[in-house]
C-alpha cells in the first residue's frame, strides 16, 4: 500500500520539465486522474504545456455524456489560466442529430483554439470527423482569425472535411514553419497571396485532398519554403517559385486535358510524382537534384503527355537516384523508343509485381541510357486480387537475350539486389550479370519458397567477379 505514494513522490521529485514531457503522451482524461493524486500533481495538471483533448468518440458511454465532457474541458482551460501551451491537440467526432448541438460544438472548439491562442501556442493539430450514423450533416465554419496572426504558433494540422479556410490581411505577418491541411476548403486564392507575402518563415507545406475555388490557379512563390507535398487535390493550373525548396511531392489524379504545372526550384534534392502528369509541365534545369520517384504514371491517349515525358525526363537526366514501378516504365520506356540520356545515373530502384515478358522489353530500353549505373535493385510487391488470376507469361527471356543486347551499364554495375516473383525471368537476368558484371562486389536474391528449386542455376553459375552472392528466403 505503500508503494503508490512512494511512486507519486519520487515523480513530483523530478524537475518539472522532465515531468511535463512525460506528461505530454496521456490525455486528457488520464491527465485529470493524475491532476487529482495530490497537490504538486495538481499544480504540474493546471500547468502542463501540451493538452491532448482526443477522446473515444465511438463508445457509448461518451454519447451520453457529451455536454458534461465539453463542460469539464472548459472549466479545466478556465482553471490553467493563462499558463503556456507549447502544444495543442483536439480530436473529435461530431455525433449530434440537432442542429443547435453541432452549432454549440463548433462554437466550443473556436474558443478553445482562441485560448490556447491567448496562452502563446507553439504546435496545434485538430481532427474533426463527422460519424457515419450522423442524421445532419456538420456545417462547414471556419477556423478563428487569431490562429492566423498568432505571432508564436509555429506548427499547424488541420484534418477535417467541414473546415474552411480564410486566410486575414496579407499586412499581417506569420510565424508559421509547418502547416499540414488535410480534407479542408480553400476558398479562394488569396491562401496563395498570404503564403507568398506573410509567411517568410513557412518552410514545409503539405496540402492533401483539399478543395475549393482556390485550387484552380495555384501560385506559390516563397524563399523560405523547403518542401512541398500536393497530395490528390483538384489543382488545375499550379506555379512553384522557391528558391529553396528541397522536397518536392505531388500525387495528381486529375483526368483533365486543361492542366499545367510550371516549377522553378533550382536547388531541388527530392523529386516525387505520383499518377497522372499535367498537360502542360515544365520542371525547369534542375542542377542539384539527387532523387527521383515516378510512380503510378498515366500516360492519356486523348492529350499529348509525352511531350510533358520529355520535359520531365530532361530536367531530371543529372539525378543520382531514380525509382520507379512497372507502370511507369512501360509507359515511359517503349521497346524500340530511342535511348532516354540518363548517364549520371548511378542508382537504380525498379518497383514491380514481377518481371513479366510485357516489362522486359521496357527494362532494357531504360536500362540502355544508363551507362554508370553503380546500383540497381529490383523489388517485387504482392499481386492485387483482380491481378491474381489473369495469365501474365514470366520465363520468355533467358540469359542469351541478355547478352545481345550488350547494355554498357553491366561493366559499371556493383551491387545488385533482386527479389524473385514468378518465372525465371529474374533468375536469368541474375546469371547473366554474375558472368558479365565484373566490376560486382554484391549480389542479393530474395526468394519465395516456390522458387528455391530455381537455385540451382545460380549456385553453379560460374561468378566472373569476385562478388559475394547472398541468398535469402523471402519473409511472407
Amino acid at each position: 500500500m505503500k508503494e503508490k505514494p512512494r511512486t507519486l513522490e519520487r515523480f513530483s521529485d523530478l524537475p518539472d520539465q522532465v515531468a511535463h514531457h512525460i506528461l505530454s503522451f496521456l490525455t486528457i482524461r488520464d491527465l485529470t486522474r493524475f491532476g487529482s493524486t495530490s497537490k504538486k500533481c495538481r499544480e504540474l495538471y493546471l500547468s502542463a504545456p501540451s493538452l491532448n483533448f482526443k477522446v473515444d468518440a465511438s463508445s457509448r458511454r461518451f454519447m451520453t455524456q457529451r455536454a458534461k465532457l465539453l463542460n469539464s474541458l472548459e472549466r479545466y482551460l478556465l482553471q490553467r489560466g493563462n499558463n503556456p501551451i507549447l502544444c495543442f491537440r483536439v480530436s473529435w467526432v461530431f455525433h449530434e442529430s440537432e442542429r443547435a448541438r453541432l452549432c454549440d460544438e463548433q462554437f466550443r472548439f473556436v474558443s478553445w483554439i482562441q485560448n490556447a491562442v491567448r496562452c502563446n501556442v507553439e504546435v496545434i493539430q485538430l481532427v474533426f470527423y463527422q460519424s457515419h450514423n450522423a442524421v445532419l450533416p456538420v456545417r462547414k465554419f471556419p477556423l478563428p482569425s487569431c490562429i492566423w496572426i498568432s505571432t508564436s504558433l509555429r506548427s499547424l494540422v488541420v484534418v477535417s472535411s467541414f473546415v474552411i479556410i480564410q486566410v486575414p490581411s496579407f499586412s499581417f505577418s506569420c510565424n508559421l514553419y509547418s502547416l499540414k491541411l488535410r480534407g479542408v476548403i480553400i476558398e479562394d486564392e488569396n491562401f496563395c497571396k498570404w503564403i507568398s507575402c506573410s509567411c517568410k518563415c513557412l518552410e514545409e507545406l503539405s496540402l492533401e485532398n483539399v478543395r475549393g475555388e482556390g485550387l484552380k490557379k495555384f501560385t506559390i512563390e516563397s524563399s523560405s519554403l523547403q518542401s512541398i507535398s500536393l497530395l490528390d487535390s483538384g489543382f488545375c493550373h499550379v506555379n512553384v517559385l522557391c528558391q529553396k525548396l528541397e522536397d518536392l511531392y505531388v500525387n495528381c489524379r486529375i483526368y483533365s486535358s486543361g492542366t499545367s504545372m510550371n516549377i522553378s526550384a533550382p536547388n531541388l534534392k527530392h523529386f516525387r510524382w505520383w499518377g497522372n502528369l499535367m498537360n502542360h509541365l515544365n520542371v525547369g534545369n534542375l542542377m542539384r537534384l539527387e532523387k527521383v520517384e515516378l510512380f503510378d504514371l498515366f500516360l492519356s491517349p486523348k492529350v499529348d503527355d509525352f511531350d510533358s515525358l520529355l520535359e520531365v525526363l530532361s530536367g531530371i537526366r543529372r539525378t543520382k537516384v531514380f525509382n520507379l514501378d512497372g507502370m511507369t516504365m512501360k509507359a515511359v520506356f517503349k521497346e524500340g523508343s530511342k535511348p532516354l540520356p540518363l548517364d549520371e545515373i548511378s542508382n537504380l530502384g525498379i518497383h514491380i509485381y514481377g518481371l513479366d515478358d510485357d516489362l522486359v522489353p521496357a527494362m532494357v530500353s531504360l536500362l540502355r541510357g544508363m551507362t554508370n549505373l553503380n546500383t540497381l535493385w529490383i523489388t517485387s510487391a504482392n499481386l492485387p486480387a483482380y491481378m491474381r488470376y489473369s495469365k501474365v507469361d514470366v520465363s520468355g527471356f533467358n540469359m542469351g537475350f541478355w547478352k545481345s543486347q550488350r547494355l554498357a551499364f553491366v561493366s559499371q554495375l556493383k551491387e545488385v539486389r533482386i527479389e524473385l516473383a514468378n518465372g525465371s525471368n529474374e533468375i536469368e537476368l541474375a546469371r547473366y550479370l554474375l558472368k558479365h558484371a565484373h566490376n560486382l562486389k554484391k549480389m542479393v536474391l530474395l526468394y519465395p519458397p516456390q522458387q528455391s528449386h530455381l537455385l540451382k542455376k545460380i549456385i553453379g553459375e560460374k561468378i566472373v567477379s569476385t562478388a559475394r552472392l547472398v541468398l535469402q528466403k523471402k519473409k511472407k
